[in-house]
């Protein structure tokens, strides 16, 4: 298995400005600030990471949820 994957996104200008500040203000790579992210959202929300299949349902929901508010 490989360590890593290839991920490409499309975002805005300023979501691409701020992902790099967060990455310079943390000393970090803009792929390893959005690695930290992530992370961070699982483990602030109670989710295993890696997320399970049962994590990735949850995090579904979630976001219906907030999403019909």
């Amino acid at each position: 298995m490989r360590k890593t994957e290839v991920l490409s996104i499309k975002t805005t200008p300023e979501i691409k400005v701020a992902l790099k500040a967060i990455g310079e203000r943390e000393h970090r790579s803009m792929a390893n600030a959005l690695e930290t992210l992530v992370m961070d959202y699982f483990a602030r929300n109670g989710l295993p990471f890696p997320p399970t299949a049962v994590a990735v349902g949850d995090v579904q929901k979630s976001v219906e949820e907030k999403g019909s508010q």
